[in-house]
């Protein structure tokens, strides 16, 4: 492991795509999506005690599958009010940026790098937070947990980020992300660099994570550690 505070250079393959994670990685929620979650559930079934731990473990994944967990008769529902919920509070203001974002997309593609920003929100969400953060000419694509078939810790997310930035070979592809689901989705597709950053709700640890996978303290220290 890289340890936080202490990035040194590594030489992966020649990086040409930089696949980021959104919520707790790259954007600041201000605690909006957690607060969307139980506003939702409340509302679908009130007689639920769900505690912080509980949705913790879905951070990083498609949001449609908490709800099958917990609403499984209308989870479709759910997710229909929850992503309303987040639109109407992005549309507000409700997003930032983690600090040093906006800089390091820029540093990664000044550098060569395609970006790409992957979540396990749906495509139209998504777009609405990079529109409100003014990202749109800092990325190259966008991936919304909607668009795939399953969500992280499969590789879909990173696959079809790849695929739409005509990078065939994904050892020439980097993922960054908050959650453990983020770099699992890394590992299964077989990225040739997996970084995760302390920037989230629930940042893991050095013994959360694989051999190999770097730990950094936020998306600011990713250029350095690729050398750019």
């Amino acid at each position: 492991y890289k340890r936080q505070g202490t990035v040194r250079a590594v030489k992966p393959p020649s990086i040409q795509l930089v696949v980021l994670d959104m919520a707790g990685t790259t954007v600041e929620d201000g605690g909006m999506v957690v607060d969307a979650m139980r506003r939702t559930i409340a509302e679908l079934a009130p007689e639920l005690a769900i505690d912080d731990e509980a949705l913790a473990a879905y951070r990083g994944r498609a949001k449609i599958d908490l709800f099958r967990a917990i609403v499984p008769q209308r989870a479709d529902e759910a997710l229909v009010s929850f992503t309303a919920g987040l639109r109407q509070a992005v549309a507000e203001g409700a997003v930032s940026e983690i600090p040093g974002a906006s800089n390091a997309l820029g540093r990664l593609r000044a550098a060569g790098a395609a970006v790409a920003l992957t979540t396990g929100f749906d495509r139209v969400l998504a777009d609405d937070m990079v529109h409100q953060l003014g990202w749109d000419s800092l990325v190259d694509a966008v991936v919304g947990g909607d668009e795939v078939t399953a969500g992280r810790p499969a590789p879909d997310l990173v696959l079809a980020a790849a695929d739409r930035c005509g990078i065939d070979d994904t050892k020439r592809v980097a993922v960054c992300g908050d959650t453990v689901h983020d770099v699992g989705a890394g590992i299964a597709a077989g990225a040739g660099l997996v970084a995760a950053v302390s920037t989230g709700d629930h940042p893991p640890t050095a013994v959360d994570l694989p051999a190999g996978v770097h730990l950094l303290d936020s998306v600011a220290d990713l250029p350095a550690l690729l050398g750019i």
